[in-house]
């Protein structure tokens, strides 16, 4: 009875030892290549198998080298690149490619006079959709565009209203260049002269003038995209005037939908200055004075408290007639400042078919600042047109009017 029990143990192992080495038989090492966008060795690509713990990368030559049986499936993956699977078979050498995935590869930017996809540029480019930006009411996109993109350094220059932003890509010194649609505009620095500017042509502090945004006139509504060239590739096609960088504007144009659409926004925003520290009245100033103007004379009298000698003779500077009579007196405050507010309302008028495109818009924006006499006030209207005459010949109108009323009490 032993012997039989010893025999089928002795079997059993006999059958283990058989299905393990046919299981390591079936393992074999898997080599191969992953190539990328224009057949380009893609290095850093993961290779797991399917339902295992095997896993691999692929080196800087996009070669890698991975532990597989027949029949198990390889998993190919690469941030951009969609995923790929390969079901083993008896060949021992793979060469895959990847193909990128559209959303992030074939992006259409705005570069230069043309449009580019983004896995073509070569320089530093952020894209800014302004479907993403607030929609609040704001004299100018550079108002908008703060904090949306790296290297974009914007900050107040003027609390005047429309008045300028100190604009600035990675720290260059002057303001970049910006391009509306293809047209250049090079006039961004010049201020509004004070009427009497003591000699300095550009004087805008307390002496008066104005420094306006150089986009305060164009209606932030209008604008598609806004896109930033951010390196000194971009002077290869602006010359000497993108050495601050280039920031290009497009605006928007109707969709061929084959029906008209029309759009409205509206918004009134309220203003209130800032509570200010408690000022004296007129009676309580000239209280005030007269204490002062004592304690003075006894100090410099040597007189109680401050010394010892006998108290001087002391006239009041304001006898208690006058003092009384003085009431409170005007608040120069309220006299300076009231409630402000900003009102805008914009409308649009898109459509067109696949022959003729039109869009159309206007904007009233009213700001009416904290500040008596300070204000701004821009009318603002856009046409463009897209006509397709021929497959060869296209007619394009790009169109914008506006008017801007404003005063500035400094």
């Amino acid at each position: 009875m032993k012997i039989k029990q010893r025999l089928l143990q002795l079997t059993l192992v006999i059958i283990a030892l058989t299905i393990s080495m046919g299981a390591v038989a079936q393992q074999r090492t898997i080599t191969g290549k992953v190539l990328g966008v224009s057949s380009q060795p893609l290095p850093g690509v993961t290779i797991t198998v399917k339902g295992k713990n095997t896993a691999t990368t692929t080196n800087e030559k996009g070669d890698f080298k991975i532990t597989a049986s027949s029949g198990d499936v390889l998993i190919f993956s690469s941030v951009g690149y969609g995923l790929y699977s390969e079901k083993l078979k008896s060949a021992n050498t793979l060469n895959i490619s990847l193909n990128a995935t559209e959303n992030s590869m074939n992006e259409v930017v705005v570069v230069g006079y043309g449009t580019q996809r983004i896995k073509d540029i070569t320089g530093s480019v952020v894209s800014i959709k302004t479907d993403n930006l607030p929609k609040t009411a704001n004299t100018s996109i550079n108002n908008l565009l703060q904090g949306r993109a790296a290297g974009l350094n914007i900050d107040l220059r003027s609390a005047q209203p429309g008045g300028r932003l100190n604009v600035n890509i990675r720290g260059a010194g002057g303001a970049p260049l910006y391009i509306i649609d293809g047209v250049p505009i090079f006039n961004t620095t010049q201020a509004e002269p004070a009427i009497i500017s003591f000699g300095s042509a550009v004087e805008t502090g307390f002496n008066g003038g104005i420094d306006r945004d150089p986009l305060s006139n164009m209606n932030p509504a209008d604008i598609e995209s806004v896109t930033v060239l951010k390196d000194a590739s971009a002077t290869a096609i602006y010359g000497s005037a993108a050495a601050n960088g280039v920031i290009l504007i497009t605006t928007k144009k109707a969709k061929a939908s084959g029906k008209v659409t029309t759009e409205y926004r509206g918004s009134y925003t309220a203003q209130k200055a800032k509570d200010y520290f408690t000022l004296l009245n007129a009676k309580e100033f000239m209280e005030q004075q007269v204490r002062l103007a004592k304690d003075r004379t006894f100090f410099l009298a040597n007189a109680a408290p401050y010394g010892t000698n006998a108290a001087p003779a002391y006239t009041p500077l304001f006898t208690q007639t006058q003092i009384g009579a003085a009431g409170v007196g005007t608040n120069w405050l309220d006299v300076l400042m009231r409630k402000g507010n900003i009102q805008e309302h914009n409308i649009s008028l898109s459509g067109g078919t696949e022959n003729t495109r039109i869009y159309t818009s206007f904007n009233y924006y009213n700001n009416k600042a904290i500040i008596e006499n300070s204000d701004f006030a821009r009318y603002s209207g856009r046409v463009n047109l897209d006509q397709r005459i021929s497959d060869r010949i296209k007619f394009t109108v790009q169109m914008q009017m506006s008017q801007i009323n404003s005063n500035n009490i400094a």
